[in-house]
């Protein structure tokens, strides 16, 4: 392992962080193929090209998982290693920072830099995905609901293909306006497991009579109730992010998207 690292040592005081960059299946029917990447430095100040990955650690399994980096095998946990195999299947050859392998975590002289930088890594990744697990027929379905346009969505779109007067336009500012504010309030208001079940438990109740809603409650509770998506430290990786993606199992979706369905439960 540690050869692995002096093979592409870190400069002391620099930008300079370590991507993996992950090889697309060789049968794209086979996903339990072994997981072969390779390791490289490159500087945050050339503004590379790549994703961040931010999820639960997890523990390692009595038997290991591994990854293949180079010619050294690597050993990850079941999550980070579920994540993987769902990234490759979905996004092909990616390139990648993921702080378990990125980050030699037996040199505290490097995690305490690479630490530092991670505000810089999650803000300058083109996509930060948020792996929530593997998935079941219910976040599959939570998702696949979430996808469906809003109210809101197909008014916003109509008047993109129009053409705005600016008048409409004001009104569509505001309107825009009016989300941000009630993204902003949603964040806060779900910022723990408990707020969450009782955001969510409260919408079951007011649905109750409707037949069919709860199974949606239902669902989106698994979603919403995963341990990543709980966690303080993920919102700040998602304020940080461009462009973060929310992944559970097979199925991804972007996270504005996910917050305008969600705020509708307000």
């Amino acid at each position: 392992m540690d050869r692995l690292y002096q093979s592409c040592p870190l400069a002391t005081g620099s930008e300079c962080i370590r991507l993996l960059q992950v090889q697309e299946l060789i049968n794209p029917g086979n996903n339990e193929e072994p997981i072969q990447c390779t390791l490289r430095v490159v500087d945050l100040q050339d503004r590379p090209s790549f994703s961040a990955l931010s999820y639960v650690w997890g523990t390692k399994s009595a038997q290991s998982k591994t990854i293949i980096c180079g010619i050294t095998a690597f050993n990850v946990t079941d999550n980070c290693h579920s994540a993987l195999k769902h990234l490759r299947q979905s996004y092909g050859s990616t390139v990648i920072w993921i702080d378990a392998v990125c980050i030699d975590q037996h040199n505290d002289e490097e995690k305490g830099q690479q630490v530092a930088l991670m505000g810089v890594i999650y803000s300058r990744a083109q996509r930060v995905f948020i792996w929530l697990g593997n998935g079941t027929d219910a976040t599959d379905r939570a998702i696949a609901s979430l996808k469906i346009p809003s109210h809101i969505e197909t008014t916003f779109a109509a008047l993109a293909r129009a053409q705005v007067s600016p008048s409409s336009l004001d009104v569509l500012i505001v309107s825009w306006a009016i989300y941000k504010e009630r993204w902003s309030h949603m964040l806060e208001s779900i910022s723990s497991p408990k707020n969450i079940r009782a955001m969510i438990a409260l919408q079951r109740q007011k649905s109750s009579l409707i037949p069919g809603s709860c199974q949606y409650i239902d669902d989106l509770y698994e979603l919403l109730g995963r341990e990543r998506i709980t966690r303080i430290w993920t919102y700040q990786e998602l304020m940080l992010a461009t462009n973060p993606i929310v992944v559970c199992g097979k199925s991804a979706i972007h996270w504005p998207e996910l917050a305008l369905k969600v705020t509708k439960f307000d």
